[in-house]
């Protein structure tokens, strides 16, 4: 989309990507992955299951979120920062932010398994107690 601009149409695909990269855009989406990690990190489910390491989740999440919005400030600011220093850590956050939401999406896949277990089990339970209840 960037290339159909006729301001860009004589840059290559890498020379765009390293502009919107050096804009800020990717710290930007680096947080908005961490939406759905805090969502998947804090939701309570039932049967109550707690996502594993709450605390280190999330407190990585707020570091990662921290650090970005502060680069895409200071961006934003035109504060001159190491060009190549600010891709890498625009690249390393962004990464991270994949990790912690592929985390998140796994654990949520695999939490959301036992629920049918938890629902046969309750179902035979209820099954039982009516066959054994006494006919009035």
């Amino acid at each position: 989309m960037l290339r159909g601009l006729s301001q860009n149409a004589s840059k290559s695909y890498w020379d765009l990507c390293l502009s919107t990269v050096s804009a800020g855009q990717l710290f930007l989406v680096a947080t908005t992955v961490l939406a759905p990690v805090i969502y998947v990190t804090l939701r309570e489910r039932y049967p109550i299951v707690h996502f594993p390491s709450r605390l280190a989740i999330v407190l990585s999440t707020g570091g990662i979120f921290i650090i970005a919005t502060g680069f895409f400030v200071e961006q934003q600011a035109h504060v001159q920062l190491d060009a190549k220093f600010q891709l890498l850590c625009s690249a390393l956050l962004f990464l991270a932010s994949l990790v912690l939401g592929y985390i998140a999406a796994v654990y949520d896949h695999l939490a959301d398994r036992g629920a049918p277990d938890v629902s046969r089990a309750a179902e035979r339970r209820l099954v039982r107690d009516l066959e054994n209840e006494p006919n009035t």
